[in-house]
C-alpha cells in the first residue's frame, strides 16, 4: 500500500489488541526497535537499559532467525503495559502499536555504490475476530499515521532496520546472533 491507498477500520477502544491471542501470538510478541524502548523509557522516567530490564526480554525469534528484544508479557498473554485497559506508555508506545492495524516494511538493496537504498510500504494487518475493531471508517494510509502520531517516514525506524539488515546480511552473518543483538541494542552494554 502507498500512502494514499485506503482501508476500512475503526478502533473500538476495547484494549483486546493488547490482550488476545491472534494467529497464536500475542500482540506483546511485537518486535522492539531500539528507537521505540529509546522512547517508551523517556517517556516512563527510565533509562533504556531499566526499561529494558522490567519491561522487555532478549528472545530468538524463530521467523526472523535472529535474537530481538520484544515486550515481556503477562501469563494471559496480554502486554505488560496494558493497565485498566490502556496502554502505561500510549504516547510513546513502539510504531508496531501506533500503526495497528497497518504493517510498515522496508525493502533494502544495495545500490552500485554500496549504499542501502530502502523501498518503504505498508500492508494491511487483519485484527482477529476477537479483536472487536470495525470497518465504519475509511483512512488513507498518510491519514492513519497522522491520526496516530507515526512519522509518514519513519528515520529512526528505517535506519533501525537498515542496521538490523546489515548485521544479518553483513561479514557477521546469521550465526553471531550475540554479536547482532549487541550492536542492535547497545544501550544493554
Amino acid at each position: 500500500m502507498d500512502l494514499d491507498d485506503t482501508f476500512a477500520f475503526s478502533c473500538k477502544l476495547c484494549g483486546n489488541c493488547c490482550r488476545w491471542e491472534a494467529d497464536g501470538r500475542s500482540v506483546s510478541d511485537n518486535l522492539l526497535t531500539g528507537a521505540d524502548v529509546t522512547r517508551m523509557a523517556a517517556h516512563l522516567g527510565l533509562t533504556p537499559g531499566a526499561f529494558a530490564r522490567r519491561y522487555a526480554r532478549a528472545v530468538f525469534d524463530p521467523a526472523l532467525t535472529k535474537k530481538v528484544m520484544k515486550l515481556r508479557k503477562r501469563p494471559d498473554g496480554s502486554c505488560i503495559l496494558l493497565h485498566e485497559g490502556r496502554c502505561a506508555a500510549y504516547p510513546a508506545r513502539p510504531r508496531t502499536c501506533a500503526l495497528f492495524p497497518l504493517v510498515r516494511g522496508y525493502r533494502f538493496a544495495l545500490d552500485e555504490n554500496g549504499a542501502a537504498a530502502a523501498a518503504e510500504y505498508f500492508s494491511p494487518g487483519s485484527p482477529a475476530p476477537a479483536h472487536k475493531c470495525g470497518v465504519d471508517a475509511v483512512f488513507t494510509v498518510r491519514g492513519w499515521l497522522a491520526k496516530n502520531g507515526a512519522p509518514v517516514h519513519d528515520e529512526e525506524d528505517r535506519i533501525w532496520f537498515e542496521r538490523l539488515w546489515r548485521y544479518y546480511t553483513g561479514a557477521c552473518g546469521a550465526h553471531h546472533h550475540e554479536q547482532i543483538f549487541n550492536n542492535l541494542y547497545v544501550f544493554l552494554l
